[in-house]
């Protein structure tokens, strides 16, 4: 067999620029694909969330806690006449 032990082998400059452009150039491909990616993954969750609005509840006080008891115990009750949305999966 004609083995060339490495120390005999010679690389040119050439073969070396070459390699490393190669090198370069698929890191860069890489890089910019992963990028891609995670702006497409970003994009596609944002549309299935939705925008999401802070709402801000103030804290009621004692004599509102109070008169909504007795608005409550006054009125009909709430749950019949509201129609309660459903999620099926």
């Amino acid at each position: 067999m004609n083995h060339v032990p490495a120390t005999r082998m010679q690389v040119s400059p050439l073969l070396v620029r070459q390699g490393l452009f190669l090198s370069l150039a698929l890191l860069l491909t890489l890089i910019a694909g992963h990028l891609y990616c995670s702006v497409q993954v970003a994009g596609d969750a944002s549309d299935a969330v939705g925008t999401v609005q802070a709402i801000t509840v103030p804290k009621p006080t004692p004599m509102a806690v109070m008169q909504s008891r007795s608005a409550v115990a006054t009125t009909a009750p709430v749950e019949s006449s509201v129609v309660r949305e459903r999620w099926v999966f």
